[in-house]
């Protein structure tokens, strides 16, 4: 089959662009879990809409559902005896205080588990103190929060929000305010945000114009 295609692409009757696309497509469809990899499995209350796994000690999980509900997982505890490498039950370690709608991302603290986020469409961001399970800081806006970002890098301590409006905000969750708005008028609605690796003050960021 692919050797046709490669003879069609040679002589002209196929565009390449075309043999690129089916093979991408091709790949795309036969992907599958490999079955001794490992899957984290935990009944939750909602359907899960944002993951986030720390990257300290690559074991604790956020997992924000649809009910608003932000749960962290233990991904190395889980509880009966599963398969070593089969699924398992894993240990939720805390639940965050419910949002009243739901969870749009969640991120945790770049330095250090002890601290993570929570953005929801009830156009709240919660700042949760990780060892008690409590929100210690909360953001309130006018518009939904569709994303947000922690620069993993950075010693701003600057959270970054794209809200379904055509600004940005900053939280500052040092002093618990929200005064920075980055604004761009050729952007429509932001939907997602992200820090640069390599320099603390650049953010990208992504909207829904046309």
């Amino acid at each position: 089959m692919l050797v046709n295609e490669l003879a069609q692409r040679e002589l002209g009757i196929l565009h390449p662009r075309t043999l690129v696309l089916r093979e991408a497509y091709l790949g795309c469809t036969t992907l599958n879990m490999h079955p001794t990899w490992p899957r984290l499995t935990r009944p939750l209350s909602s359907h899960i809409t944002c993951l986030a796994l720390e990257d300290v000690e690559h074991r604790y999980l956020l997992v924000g559902t649809r009910g608003g509900h932000v749960h962290v997982l233990d991904a190395e505890v889980t509880s009966g005896q599963p398969p070593p490498m089969g699924p398992g039950r894993h240990a939720k370690v805390l639940s965050a205080p419910r949002h009243q709608a739901a969870i749009s991302a969640v991120q945790w603290y770049a330095h250090d588990t002890g601290m993570f986020y929570s953005a929801s469409f009830d156009r709240t961001i919660n700042v949760v103190d990780a060892n008690v399970g409590e929100a210690v800081w909360r953001f309130p806006f006018e518009e939904r929060v569709e994303d947000i970002a922690v620069s993993r890098t950075a010693t701003h301590g600057l959270v970054a929000a794209a809200l379904s409006a055509p600004f940005m905000r900053l939280c500052d969750v040092r002093t618990g305010s929200a005064t920075h708005q980055l604004t761009d008028e050729r952007c429509g609605v932001f939907s997602c945000c992200a820090w640069c690796p390599l320099s603390d003050h650049l953010l990208a960021t992504g909207d829904a114009s046309d």
